[in-house]
């Protein structure tokens, strides 16, 4: 059974991501099925989702916030650019 995406992205990821200068302009909730993986690095967020249909690179093991206020949001935006810096200071320190 294929379970659909939400039907928007949560306002408050909408208003975090623009805060910190994201530009959110035509983002919209994916099938995984409707997404061509051609990265080079796929990153889970976790929330708790098993995912075999690809592979896992990095899982960064974070609690879904659906239901958390916005302040909380703002802070999983900056957790989130943290853990992405991270990675990219690993992959450039391993070549």
């Amino acid at each position: 059974m294929r379970v659909l995406p939400a039907n928007c992205i949560h306002e408050n990821a909408i208003i975090s991501l623009n805060k910190k200068g994201i530009n959110t302009k035509g983002l919209y909730p994916k099938h995984l099925d409707d997404i061509t993986i051609t990265d080079e690095i796929i990153v889970s967020m976790g929330c708790g989702v098993k995912c075999p249909n690809i592979r896992i690179d990095y899982d960064f093991n974070l609690n879904d916030p659906k239901y958390e206020d916005l302040d909380y949001f703002i802070e999983l935006v900056s957790i989130i650019e943290n853990k992405i810096i991270q990675l990219i200071k690993e992959k450039q320190s391993s070549t």
